[in-house]
């Protein structure tokens, strides 16, 4: 049976305290994220049981409810719609959270919204060293470089992805945070490896 967006954020809301109870909404790939400003009006454990939700915990001063894929940005729109959320608190939030907690979560939310392009481009590395180690197949020079376009554009890139999350989760333009990230993989600068091995040129 397919689930309804409107009805699970009308009930999700309800159980996080209501619209006026909300600080900060925000979700990843499958869960939302939702940080409040009183954390005993919060129904933890309705939350976990209702129906349309996969599970529920509390983490680094977030309300974390597991949605799942796709289903997530839709419940996160309608409730987005529906709360009266305020822009985020610096203030309120640093006064809910520690130092260490802050920064765990905001290393959290800029890598959580990569993870999954690093996960796929793991599995088809795996895949393609089963299929020449494992397997003992040779790969045309072809398919060699298509695999190698699949399997490595994602970690030479990884400048440009964590330079778009950062600027996302800091509320600045994701455009310019992929100019930024494209800066540090430009061909005119040093090959890493050179650099890593010392065998860059001044």
């Amino acid at each position: 049976m397919a689930r309804d967006a409107s009805q699970v954020a009308t009930t999700v809301l309800d159980l996080l305290g209501g619209e006026a109870n909300i600080q900060q909404l925000t979700h990843c790939a499958t869960r939302l994220r939702v940080v409040t400003k009183d954390d005993n009006k919060v129904n933890s454990e309705a939350l976990g049981e209702t129906e349309g939700v996969h599970g529920y915990f509390f983490k680094n001063g977030q309300h974390q409810v597991i949605l799942g894929t796709g289903f997530v940005s839709k419940v996160f729109n309608v409730m987005n719609g529906e709360a009266d959320v305020e822009p985020q608190q610096e203030a309120a939030q640093k006064e809910n959270l520690s130092t260490f907690k802050s920064v765990t979560r905001t290393f959290s939310d800029i890598f959580v919204a990569i993870i999954p392009a690093l996960v796929a481009t793991g599995l088809l590395m795996g895949l393609r060293g089963l299929i020449v180690n494992g397997f003992g197949v040779e790969l045309s020079p072809q398919l060699m470089t298509i695999s190698q376009v699949l399997t490595d554009t994602a970690f030479i890139f990884i400048p440009v992805l964590v330079t778009w999350s950062a600027m996302r989760v800091f509320g600045g333009n994701p455009v310019l945070g992929i100019v930024l990230g494209l800066m540090l993989v430009a061909p005119q600068l040093a090959n890493k490896w050179d650099v890593a091995f010392g065998n860059a040129e001044a």
